[in-house]
């Protein structure tokens, strides 16, 4: 597979003649974190290598160094087949190696002129020579443990040509030894147990012994974009320090800035105007990136929230939302050119006058409650899983002490494999299954019955649901009765399946949604937020996810295999829910091996293409009833609803 994309990699020549600046700024404004690029360029290194191109390895070596600008913690933090060691080790090795990969001195800069070098030309590259260049790991330690210089799998020349040329170290052991300094980084922390702590117009002040907890939420050696933070909050008033509390949230890591009190009198003086702390309530600051109606993005935070509530450590409970006050850290943010000039100390700072901003923040802050008051009533039943009172804004917090205050959740990516122990797994989605069911069991039987009759029991057949989008809103399936003909009523005729379309999912309540695909055991719809829904779905459920004709295999990775996209906008909520997942294509003919091989191309990828969410889809009839034929038998075989023995969580 490997040869097969090196082989198809076409597109590798065209980049030589484009201007490298604007194909990395394609990257930066494209793209949130970068394993497919930095993909896609290893396969054009790789190529280069073979075809004895000295150019086209160093141009794309750089442009692969590049890249790790624009990656921040997302390499590191996740299970990636290469980290940002691994880059930088092969760029060392190229730069070193270059003048024997140049047969024939052929080699030229970008304005034409040959590349200097001190050493005669090569006739040929030799087979050592190519493994010592090839993409190899690098031999620094990695956190999972493989060992380091001289393992298994690794050149054994590499380490030595590197120590040899006097400019990574000199011998395998020193290397070694510093390795773990560099590879075992202390990953942000996501939470925080506070005790003592108080809020005071909208900031949290905790107590002196309380430093040790907050610098537990960012490592000793702060990622730059939170070492710039910390060193803008490191401000000294009198005995009080201040520093940053780090957060996790499913659009990346961000930071609050905290007041650590210089003593217990100190604390007192701060906190004195506010009321006694009430021991029943804990205070629970969580940051909410935005107020979003769309359910894939919501479930990224109270899927983890509600795990941290119900964690039995923290001794809340059976019923710990009777104890939680929810507090939100929302801040929708808006760039005033300026009021960036006024930050920087620019002219600008007389366009406004101190009592203009007053107004300005109030402005501010009083549609941010709306905005969040609007967006509380219509996510209710599931806030309520987290705390039976009505969220509040931090900003709107004058003065509240509490006995224990709680900060942040573990992180939630369904589109990556995180590496640390603070991300959410199959059990936090489990947790949020039972919390639901536990908090809205009568509601959720009601809806239930309404929807498939109070008809339930291990005779019953495997329910089916199929979300219809309206056609005019795109991505809906334009041929859904022929499907219906050819396949649900052929299926359900011979007691196969009960199933129900849905035309009108965004109308229902936050309940009745849940219902639907709570009591159901195999959704079929297309690529859209509604899918996310699985994660309130049995283990062992089957989930079908359409994409319309012709999308390019770079813009969304669809295997159509079962269980094979598991870092996929919803293969990954799959792999977390324990529900199985198959992407599938309208067309009838599966991806070529040439077209699957070239799926890492996005710098390929046109404007035009990037609009397949706005098409409906045209489902290949026989292919639909293959699937969901497929999908009934796999429920019967995964489900314990059907299979009692069974005893799983996907996969």
């Amino acid at each position: 597979e490997a040869y097969e994309a090196i082989r198809s990699a076409d597109h590798c020549e065209e980049w030589l003649t484009k201007d490298f600046q604007r194909l990395f700024s394609s990257y930066a404004k494209h793209s949130a974190c970068l394993p497919g690029a930095i993909l896609e360029n290893v396969v054009c290194m790789t190529r280069w290598v073979f075809h004895g191109h000295v150019a086209g390895v160093l141009n794309t070596a750089e442009m692969l160094v590049k890249i790790l600008t624009l990656a921040g913690t997302c390499l590191e933090d996740s299970k990636w087949p290469f980290t940002v060691d691994d880059v930088q080790y092969n760029f060392a090795k190229l730069a070193l190696n270059w003048e024997d990969l140049d047969v024939g001195c052929k080699g030229l800069n970008r304005l034409g002129q040959k590349l200097p070098r001190d050493s005669p030309c090569p006739d040929e590259v030799s087979p050592e020579l190519l493994l010592r260049v090839i993409w190899s790991p690098s031999p620094l330690m990695s956190r999972s443990g493989k060992e380091a210089l001289g393992s298994k799998g690794f050149p054994a020349s590499s380490s030595s040509d590197l120590s040899d040329s006097g400019s990574l170290g000199s011998s395998s052991s020193s290397s070694s030894g510093s390795s773990s300094d560099i590879r075992d980084r202390v990953t942000p922390g996501c939470t925080a147990d506070f005790q003592r702590a108080c809020i005071v117009n909208g900031g949290i002040v905790l107590p002196p012994d309380q430093a040790a907890v907050a610098a537990a939420t960012h490592p000793s050696q702060l990622p730059s974009f939170m070492e710039a933070k910390a060193a803008a909050t490191a401000r000294v008033d009198g005995s009080r320090r201040w520093t940053v509390l780090g957060t996790c949230t499913e659009v990346g890591r961000s930071t609050e800035e905290v007041m650590i009190a210089g003593s217990e009198d100190d604390l007192e003086a701060v906190c004195e105007a506010s009321p006694p702390a009430e021991d029943d309530v804990v205070g629970y600051v969580l940051n909410l990136p935005e107020t979003s109606y769309n359910i894939w993005h919501n479930f990224h935070w109270l899927i983890p929230a509600v795990e941290r509530v119900r964690d039995p450590s923290l001794g809340l409970g059976d019923a710990p939302q009777d104890r939680i006050q929810l507090i939100l850290r929302y801040e929708k943010h808006e760039f005033s050119e300026y009021e960036w000039a006024e930050q920087k100390g620019g002219s600008a700072a007389a366009l406004f006058t101190e009592q203009e901003r007053r107004v300005k923040a109030a402005t501010v802050l009083s549609r941010q409650q709306q905005e969040l008051d609007a967006w509380t009533a219509r996510q209710w039943p599931l806030l309520k899983l987290i705390s039976s009172y009505p969220p509040q804004l931090i900003q709107t917090v004058k003065l509240r002490r509490f006995t224990k205050l709680l900060w942040g959740h573990n992180e939630m990516r369904a589109d990556r494999e995180l590496l640390h122990p603070r991300a959410s797994t199959p059990t936090s989605t489990q947790l949020f299954r039972q919390a639901l069911w536990s908090t809205a069991r009568a509601e959720l039987n009601h809806h239930v019955d309404s929807i498939w009759g109070p008809k339930d029991g291990p005779s019953r057949m495997p329910r089916l649901v199929l979300i219809q989008r309206a056609l005019a809103d795109k991505r809906g399936f334009e041929n859904l009765e022929e499907l219906a003909a050819t396949s649900l009523d052929s299926l359900q005729y011979s007691n196969e399946v009960a199933w129900q379309v849905f035309l009108d999912l965004e109308r229902r309540t936050i309940l009745q949604q849940a219902a639907i695909f709570a009591s159901s055991d195999v959704m079929v719809a297309a690529v859209g937020a509604a899918m996310a829904w699985m994660v309130v779905m049995e283990p062992g459920s089957q989930v079908l996810e359409w994409l319309p004709r012709h999308v390019p295999p770079s813009l969304y990775r669809c295997s159509e295999l079962w269980n094979e996209d598991p870092i996929g906008m919803f293969g990954g909520l799959g792999r977390l829910s324990g529900v199985h997942h198959v992407c599938l294509r309208s067309e009838a003919e599966p991806l070529t091996a040439k077209e699957r091989a070239k799926r890492w191309r996005g710098t390929k990828s046109t404007v035009t293409d990037a609009y397949w969410r706005k098409t409906n889809l045209l489902v290949d009839p026989p292919k639909f009833h293959r699937w969901v034929a497929d999908a009934l038998r796999r429920v019967k075989r995964f489900s314990s609803k059907f299979n009692p023995s069974t005893h799983q969580s996907g996969g």
